[in-house]
């Protein structure tokens, strides 16, 4: 008997008699509330509701990156199982980032609603976890759960398969998300089974999601395995632990040492616990030279000693090898008894209340900078009634030591403000710049996003844009702002396999002999500018797509930058954008970056960016080899 609605009246004048009457029971006791499990699997959960609903997913996972969502369905009918249209849809979740349109969260003719989940957008949503996602019918309450996983977050480590006892090997870790795409600002942590020394025992994982760890060689166990962990990843890898000792006692690692004086170099040999002793070691020096030979023999303490110097500053590595043993030391030579100083405004005119950092170069007679020197700064001439963030400052290894001037209310004049620099161990070596506070200066801000176009087959397209703004900080429209982009330097190394995606190992992250050889910017081959002897000035500059823009009513203007995929991840540019008043004053803006590269393009499923798998400008880490075996 088909019964419209449990009503108890209805059901009791349908039946009579005795035998009608317990059929009644029977009826009502059908009638009384229930509820049925949820098995988290989409299905609805019923309380005194004549609908049912049922919530899918569009995939099986929602992305760690946080940049793709999985829309998630709830479909709703009622007890003949007729899809309802017109039903409101009640969405919510345990995480992540949900977005409902209003228009998609009422049933459609379907008797489907829908939201978006996403992982979310701060570094830590990229976390694998498990997200429930709920969905209420409002008329009725009828309910069903779905569960999402978060995936794709991985954890990788790259390093050396060797470290010698007594000396260190760096790991470096690469926290990535779902694009592959180096997850920022993440703490993590390292360990050994052997219980060595690892520097830093934790790390904050950078831009590009990577932290570099330091590990000590024991000679307690001949393997050893490094455990990284962090966001609820793991990771490790073993190495072996080499017996034999071969490595620099000095000069430190990172030491200043002065130019035009001696300076010792110490390497240590043994064997088994023992000194190698009567055994040759060769010396190489990147930078300076060997005052007495670049061999040595060690002694009865296994060490062999060279003597070096320069005349110029900078940093410079010294490379000591015998047999298959090597083992390299970078420092820096620094000058060290000041003979000038430069100083220079960020910027010759700014508004009232604005800001410029004033800077002081130190330098020796040699023009090499020198370092550890304090620089008195001091506002000779003010009209504008500003002041300095500091008096004082000390120069590092650039020479450089940098104080703020803030202006003050007042107008001062063109060139009104001069400000002064001095040594204070010699008050004699000072120097002055002038800079004008008025009211028609202007702001230029470079600004770009993380999307990255595939320009063609073979080339890559960075969209970037700029706005202009005056001292009140409105928009400055109609202006010409001309642009520049300048390679800074080109990167050795390769691609390697990661977890799930191509990962850079740069052979030569630091050296500065892979500067741009084109020292003076005229595209030109000067002498001592081809450091490889290879006929072309490395590295390639990428294009922009316009020389110069012109801000629109909202001081804004875009362009692009475009450059070839074997490019990206390999050279280090710097983007400059300047503008003019109508008095001539020029303002800037600037960006230094590594080319980078389309995440997709990184996916282990096909070759990595450019195809070769390895830098155009080869993998021998020293910058100074000919490039062309790369291609």
């Amino acid at each position: 008997m088909y019964i419209p609605s449990c009503n108890h009246a209805v059901v009791r004048r349908l039946l009579g008699a005795v035998l009608i009457a317990l059929t009644a029971g029977m009826l009502l006791s059908a009638c009384k509330d229930s509820t049925s499990a949820n098995d988290s699997s989409g299905n609805s959960t019923a309380a005194d509701t004549s609908n049912s609903i049922q919530l899918t997913g569009s995939a099986a996972s929602v992305p760690s990156s946080g940049i793709d969502a999985v829309t998630v369905t709830a479909t709703v009918k009622d007890e003949n199982n007729v899809l309802v249209e017109g039903a409101n849809v009640t969405f919510s979740s345990s995480g992540g980032d949900l977005s409902v349109d209003p228009s998609q969260s009422q049933t459609d003719s379907s008797g489907t609603a829908s939201a978006q989940l996403g992982a979310g957008t701060d570094e830590t949503d990229a976390r694998e976890r498990m997200i429930t996602v709920t969905a209420e019918v409002e008329a009725d309450g009828a309910q069903a759960q779905l569960d999402l996983p978060v995936a794709g977050t991985s954890l990788a480590i790259s390093g050396p398969e060797t470290v010698r006892a007594g000396e260190t090997g760096d790991f470096t870790a690469t926290l990535t998300d779902s694009d592959g795409a180096g997850i920022p600002n993440i703490d993590l942590s390292a360990t050994t089974d052997s219980g060595a020394t690892v520097s830093p025992a934790s790390g904050t994982t950078d831009a590009q999601g990577k932290v570099t760890f330091s590990v000590d060689g024991t000679t307690a166990a001949a393997t050893d395995k490094l455990t990284i962990n962090g966001l609820g990843e793991t990771a490790s890898t073993e190495f072996s632990i080499a017996s034999e000792v071969f490595n620099v006692k000095t000069p430190d690692k990172d030491a200043e040492l002065g130019v035009n004086q001696d300076h010792t170099v110490t390497v240590h040999w043994a064997d088994s616990g023992g000194p190698v002793v009567g055994s040759t070691v060769n010396f190489n020096l990147s930078r300076g030279s060997f005052t007495a030979g670049s061999q040595a023999v060690t002694d009865a303490n296994g060490d062999a000693s060279v003597t070096i110097r320069s005349a110029s500053a900078g940093l410079a590595t010294v490379t000591a090898s015998a047999g298959a043993l090597q083992v390299d030391r970078r420092f820096r030579f620094v000058g060290t008894t000041p003979a000038d100083i430069a100083v220079k405004s960020g910027s010759s005119e700014i508004a009232t209340g604005g800001q410029t950092t004033i800077t002081a170069t130190v330098t020796d007679a040699n023009g090499n900078p020198v370092a550890d020197k304090y620089v008195e700064f001091a506002l000779t001439q003010d009209p504008s009634q500003g002041g300095l963030s500091t008096t004082a400052d000390r120069t590092g290894a650039d020479g450089k030591a940098e104080t703020v001037f803030t202006a003050g209310s007042e107008i001062s004049g063109t060139d009104g403000v001069e400000i002064t620099a001095q040594v204070r161990e010699d008050t004699s070596i000072n120097e002055s710049t002038l800079l004008t506070v008025s009211g028609t200066a202007l702001r230029v801000s470079l600004g770009t996003g993380n999307a990255l176009v595939q320009a063609s087959s073979t080339e890559y397209s960075m969209p970037w844009s700029l706005v202009v703004t005056n001292s009140t900080g409105k928009p400055a429209d109609s202006r010409d702002v001309e642009l520049a982009v300048v390679p800074r330097r080109y990167i050795e190394g390769s691609w390697v396999a990661g977890a799930d995606s191509w990962i850079v190992s740069r052979t030569s992250p630091d050296s500065p002999e892979c500067r741009n050889e084109d020292t003076d910017l005229d595209n030109t081959i000067d002498p001592g500018e081809d450091r490889d002897g290879d006929g072309v000035l490395e590295p390639d500059s990428p294009v922009l797509s316009k020389g110069t823009v012109t801000t629109d009513d909202e001081g804004r203007a875009s362009f692009e930058l475009i450059y070839p995929e074997t490019e990206s991840q390999w050279v280090e540019v710097t983007l400059q954008a300047r503008v003019k008043n109508s008095a001539g004053t020029e303002f800037s803006d600037k960006s230094t970056f590594i080319l980078p590269a389309l995440a997709d393009d990184t996916k282990l499923d096909g070759a990595p960016p450019g195809g070769t798998g390895i830098s155009p400008y080869g993998t021998n880490g020293d910058c100074l080899s000919d490039p062309a075996g790369a291609e």
